[in-house]
């Protein structure tokens, strides 16, 4: 019953969902069975859902629901629990502006990289539902070829970023301290 649940938990996306609405639904662990000659009575399953809208967010919990009633229908039986996790992050235009501004204003403009959102989730997000704020990527990529994404057992960074970022947040509060910048 594994095989067909999981079919229809990796149809959600090209098939339920609307094409234009991101979203992001990735099992991570599929874990069952103590032995390889014998067939497990349970499997486990855990992945991630993620969204930039809630509406998209409950409607992929539903299709999840959908999707494990496959197991039912062959004989079988499921438990679904979904707790919900990080909310989508938003950048505060006018932050995100500032920061940009700081950005050129001390490393030139050709640093910046206008790419589109990822589907990363973060504890930022909280904070930027609290008060206006802005998360920035800072290019910390080794120079090596390797391929490093984040959460993965290669991911490394190149150090010498880390005193650019501290500089671009701390210019971004002076400004904003000196009234160069309101919200």
């Amino acid at each position: 019953m594994l095989i067909p649940v999981l079919s229809a938990l990796h149809g959600i996306r090209a098939r339920r969902l609307n094409p234009m609405d991101p979203g992001v639904l990735s099992v991570g662990i599929v874990q069952g069975g103590s032995a390889s000659n014998v067939i497990p009575s349970e499997v486990y399953l855990r992945g991630t859902l993620r969204s930039f809208s809630d509406d998209v967010r409950v409607q992929l919990a539903d299709e999840v629901e959908k999707a494990f009633a496959v197991a039912r229908a062959l004989g079988g039986d499921y438990k679904v629990e979904i707790q919900r996790g990080y909310p989508a992050g938003w950048n505060d235009e006018r932050v995100a502006a500032w920061m940009e501004r700081v950005t050129v204003d001390l490393l030139g403009a050709e640093v910046l990289d206008s790419s589109r959102p990822g589907m990363g989730a973060e504890d930022f997000s909280y904070m930027c539902q609290a008060a206006p704020g802005a998360m920035i990527n800072l290019g910390a990529a080794l120079d090596d070829g390797t391929k490093r994404g984040h959460h993965t057992p290669v991911f490394d960074i190149d150090e010498r970023c880390l005193p650019l970022g501290s500089a671009i947040l701390a210019e971004t509060a002076l400004r904003f301290l000196r009234g160069e910048a309101r919200l």
